[in-house]
């Protein structure tokens, strides 16, 4: 499964990989980019979920896995096959961990091969070339290969400098926005031809904010539906564990937390039908946040992970040195009693037989 689990923001870092900058440095202009061909998308989604961006340029980032080396098209070139693109991330040295928030990143990388691995290809299984040089990463992000044209150095100038402007940054976004949507869950809407009347004609348009309305649309109904499943499971699960665990007690505000979800799950239900499918999915967020503020409040985590039992266990080699003295004293005082009962016992018997 390719798709990221919704969340209503994400953390996107683009982040250009240099292999070795000593023989070649390369900068991008990944801030025009993104503003010409990726934020008309960012922007149209927003009512679904946001897109937090952010770029950065990681240097000497070596492979950990060796390309295999062959002769293509009349020169020296290395590819890497299906087999080693598993090994692909180097993520002992490689840091794509991300500062600025707690959402679920999604990292979009674009690799500069070393001038001593240059040319360097994805291959299919076949050993043909992949026609865009790049692949994806389930629920992590995708990764673009490339392989810029080398400036002609001067006679005092070895180290070359390659700078990807905003044009040359154009097939790459484009390719990473057919990345970001595979991850988000956005299918293509196609009309099947054949359950239409031949009358009928279905052209298709161009967007250009790289979603159509029907992709949005159907989208939007897609995660209203799973974080409506989410809560209904989250709730589901909140009453299985308060029947389980005896002598819990559950807060006022859990309980708000519960009836927030539960009306909201309702109010969705209400909108859906009135075909108000924004306002669904805004519930949805809702239904789901509170859902979970309540199975995870920090009361019941308590319980969940420190019962009865625990306590028993923890507390009671602090508590049984204490009380050995008054066991003792109590089996002492038990014993003189008994002793004194049957001493009477014994005069009893006496009298009884003078």
């Amino acid at each position: 499964m390719r798709t990221i689990k919704y969340s209503p923001e994400y953390q996107v870092t683009f982040s250009l990989l240099v292999g070795e900058p000593s023989s070649l440095m390369v900068d991008w202009d990944i801030e025009q980019a993104i503003d010409s061909y990726l934020s008309p998308f960012v922007q149209f989604i927003k009512s679904v979920t946001n897109l937090t961006i952010s770029s950065q340029i990681l240097l000497h980032t070596s492979l950990p896995i060796k390309p295999i080396k062959l002769f293509l098209d009349g020169k020296d070139a290395f590819i890497l096959t299906p087999k080693e693109l598993p090994h692909f991330i180097n993520s002992a040295e490689w840091n794509f961990a991300s500062v600025v928030n707690s959402f679920p990143p999604l990292n979009f990388l674009l690799y500069v091969p070393s001038l001593e691995e240059s040319p360097l290809y994805l291959t299919r299984t076949d050993h043909t070339l992949l026609s865009t040089n790049a692949f994806l990463i389930p629920r992590w992000g995708g990764i673009i290969v490339a392989n810029p044209i080398l400036p002609i150095n001067d006679a005092h100038n070895t180290k070359k400098k390659v700078l990807l402007k905003e044009i040359a940054m154009k097939n790459y976004i484009e390719i990473y926005l057919q990345q970001l949507r595979s991850l988000l869950g956005i299918r293509r809407c196609w009309t099947d031809s054949n359950f239409l009347s031949k009358s009928i004609k279905v052209e298709y348009e161009n967007s250009l904010n790289g979603i159509t309305l029907n992709e949005l649309d159907r989208w939007t109904r897609k995660i209203s539906l799973s974080n409506l499943e989410d809560t209904v499971n989250t709730l589901g699960s909140l009453m299985v564990l308060i029947e389980e665990i005896d002598g819990m007690v559950v807060e006022d505000k859990i309980r708000d937390y519960v009836l927030i979800s539960l009306d909201s799950i309702k109010k969705l239900y209400e909108n859906l039908e009135k075909m108000n499918y924004n306002e669904a999915n805004y519930l949805s967020q809702i239904g789901i946040q509170y859902s979970e503020k309540a199975f995870f409040d920090k009361s019941l985590v308590s319980m969940l992970y420190f019962p009865t039992e625990h306590k028993y266990a923890v507390y009671l080699p602090f508590f049984l040195p204490a009380l050995m003295p008054v066991f003792k004293s109590l089996i002492s005082s038990l014993k003189s009693m008994k002793k004194k009962w049957k001493e009477k016992k014994e005069i009893d018997r006496k009298k009884k037989n003078m």
